[in-house]
């Protein structure tokens, strides 16, 4: 007899319409409603209760998106979403101020004047502000100021008034941009294996939307080439990549630092395509120092939403600027050495320049936005919606033409900022976590020795202490003394190895069991907990692909204790650490970090590099005692100079792809000779 009760197993539509329902219409009623309002002026308020709303069910939404939703349908959805919203602030916004000035600089270079010589209240421009165009020079801002946008913008401008002289075409040109570079994320996050729900922190984005769409900023040129420039560098096609950010820099300056972070020694010949862009400043030439003269101005006397300047102008009064120069530029050097990629690093580069700049207009957010779906930052995302604060200001502009910042709501747009900022620098991402890594359960440690006798017994036995350990691995270079009887004697599986700590660790690995591994070098000490803490806490971040204990000198004096806080602030901070300081990760990571460095030295210092690209690492503090005698004697400060200078000048080089992969460079110029031609750690301070 046939079951008529049986129903065909549903489809993954069926299972995955209510979740979707549930994540798509609050946030589609949001954007309505922020759309209907029109222009943030008129409803001040209302703008921005709808505008916050719309980001928090963007950030839930994301949350919520089913995990197995198909590729096909999730572009489809965001797509489709994000371009209807599109079309309607198109219809419902009036043009903006700044798209005034657009159409006006296009047009009079179309007429045969130059934007940067001739300001819109010039008496030469008396005839053309009277005639077809008065509307639009009516509503020009700061009609006594030269053009500010970069030669590229203009002549985009220009080739628009070509077209039609009308705000309306010059939406559409911005409307064409953001569209374009919605679409290049496509290919950049399939690249990164990333998943496409992330495209919606884009093309959903309250910001790109409000601003982009409605407003039509010419941040929008800057997003495109920016968003093409990085599709091609990840498609290795460097040349493009180059010419795309050049273009980027000559629509906004703020974009420069961003080019050097692309640059290494094998592509450094293409870099010249980038200055193929500056082409563009020649049909300017004859306004001389008028190209950079209302950007000057715009930089020294006007202040609007700043945040880390206006606390430097508490601070230093008149030195602020040049104070914010120096710490923009030490900023930036260190992201150049320290961030996990070239493309993190541009992330953390336009984020560190914004936030330095004298004025920070809602809309040049833009470009942080195009940076969420790859590195989706709660920070940002949160200060994005604080806009919302700026809009009382737009509305005082609205009503009475005056331009009146109410200084007193920067606080509450930048201070939950700068605190989630500070915690996702420690925790990593919060909003949208990437990869996740399987529970681990059993734990494989590996000592490299190299003559190593009489010291390797104390680490053995206070390993014989810690709980829960698998197995216990001395991997050995070659030792000339009794380091392997000893370690056998106390329970350590002995393997040869070449010498060399990363060769040796490499053969280790080799051997190992356990789904996590704990280096430890053979003169440290390892707290009878800390292999219940490992375990515990990378179970407790599955996003995290492994980390370091924190070490303290055994015996600790004065000058040693300045060494264990700059460790600790190396890792907890940095994410960076060294080999004393009981390095761990996952087995299931280790290769999509590329394998564990093979090196003479630096092999630490590269894990921690390698171990970051997948996730935050992990500090735990405490759990390891390392001994003093590397430090001990004269020439303490000479011992640091010398490892301070072998760190920055690996990831210097390592930046530029000029870096040793032997590390043997690096070994010879600290230890004046190979490996194992001395006692393994006697001599290195690391």
């Amino acid at each position: 007899m046939i079951d008529l009760n049986l129903k065909p197993p549903p489809s993954p539509f069926r299972l995955t319409a209510a979740p979707l329902l549930l994540v798509a219409l609050p946030l589609v009623l949001a954007v309505a409603c922020l759309a209907a309002l029109g222009p943030l002026g008129g409803h001040p308020w209302s703008a921005a209760l709808a505008y916050v709303g719309a980001f928090g069910c963007l950030a839930l939404g994301l949350r919520l998106f089913p995990a197995d939703f198909p590729d096909s349908w999730t572009l489809a959805l965001v797509l489709g979403l994000g371009l209807a919203a599109r079309l309607a602030f198109l219809w419902a916004f009036p043009p903006g101020s700044d798209l005034a000035r657009c159409v006006w600089e296009g047009y009079i270079q179309t007429q045969g004047f130059n934007p940067y010589a001739l300001a819109p209240d010039h008496p030469v421009l008396a005839v053309l502000a009277r005639g077809e165009m008065h509307e639009v020079w009516s509503g020009v801002n700061h009609k006594s100021l030269t053009a500010i946008y970069p030669p590229l913008a203009q002549l985009l401008f220009r080739a628009t008034a070509h077209i039609s002289a009308t705000p309306g075409a010059v939406r559409l040109l911005m409307l064409a941009a953001d569209l374009g570079a919605g679409l290049a994320l496509i290919p950049i996050l399939r690249g990164r294996g990333l998943p496409l729900s992330r495209l919606a922190l884009y093309w959903l984005n309250p910001l790109v939307l409000v601003f982009f769409s409605g407003e039509g900023h010419v941040d929008a040129l800057v997003v495109l080439f920016l968003a093409l420039g990085l599709a091609s560098f990840q498609s290795d096609r460097d040349g493009p990549g180059f010419f795309c950010l050049g273009c980027a820099v000559l629509c906004k300056y703020t974009i420069l630092p961003v080019l050097p972070l692309f640059l290494t020694a094998r592509n450094w010949p293409k870099a010249a395509l980038a200055l193929v862009t500056t082409l563009c400043f020649l049909p300017f030439m004859d306004a001389g120092m008028g190209l950079f003269e209302s950007l000057l101005l715009f930089g020294r006397s006007m202040w609007y939403n700043d945040s880390l300047l206006a606390l430097l102008r508490l601070i230093l009064g008149p030195y602020a600027l040049t104070a914010a120069a120096l710490l923009l530029a030490l900023a930036l050097a260190a992201i150049f050495l320290l961030a996990r990629d070239r493309e993190h690093g541009a992330f953390l580069a336009c984020g560190a320049t914004l936030l330095f700049l004298p004025s920070l207009h809602p809309w040049y957010l833009g470009v942080m936005a195009l940076f969420l779906p790859l590195f989706p930052s709660a920070a940002w995302l949160l200060l994005q919606a604080a806009m919302a604060l700026t809009f009382p200001t737009l509305a005082g502009e609205q009503a009475n033409g005056l331009f009146q910042e109410q200084a007193w709501l920067r606080l509450p747009e930048y201070l939950p900022f700068f605190g989630l900022l500070v915690w996702e620098a420690r925790r990593g991402q919060v909003l949208a976590p990437g990869r996740t890594f399987a529970p681990v359960s059993a734990l494989s440690i590996i000592v490299p020795t190299l003559n190593e006798a009489g010291r390797i017994t104390g680490c053995l036995k206070a390993l014989a202490q810690a709980r829960p350990v698998l197995e216990i691995i001395v991997a050995d270079g070659g030792s000339g003394d009794s380091t392997r009887e000893e370690a056998e004697t106390l329970g350590g599986r002995v393997v040869l190895a070449p010498p060399g700590r990363g060769s040796q660790i490499a053969t280790g690995l080799a051997q190992v069991r356990g789904d996590c591994v704990l280096i430890l070098h053979a003169d440290c000490l390892l707290a009878p907990e800390a292999p219940g803490r490992i375990l515990a806490s990378l179970n407790a971040r599955p996003e995290s692909p492994g980390g370091c204990l924190g070490m303290r000198f055994e015996p600790g004096q004065g000058r040693s204790r300045l060494i264990e806080g700059l460790n600790a602030l190396r890792a907890d901070w940095f994410h960076l650490s060294f080999g004393d300081q009981g390095q761990f990760f996952r087995t299931q990571a280790l290769p999509l970090a590329g394998g564990f460095p093979v090196q003479a030295l630096m092999e630490d210092l590269e894990l921690s590099l390698r171990l970051k690209t997948l996730g935050p690492p992990l500090y735990l503090g405490h759990g390891v005692a390392a001994s003093a005698r590397r430090w001990a004697g004269p020439g303490f400060w000479a011992k640091m100079g010398r490892v301070l200078g072998l760190f920055f000048r690996y990831l210097a080089e390592r930046r530029l792809g000029l870096a040793d992969p032997t590390g043997m460079r690096y070994y010879r110029r600290y230890y004046g000779q190979g490996p194992g031609a001395m006692d393994q750690g006697s001599e290195n301070p690391r």
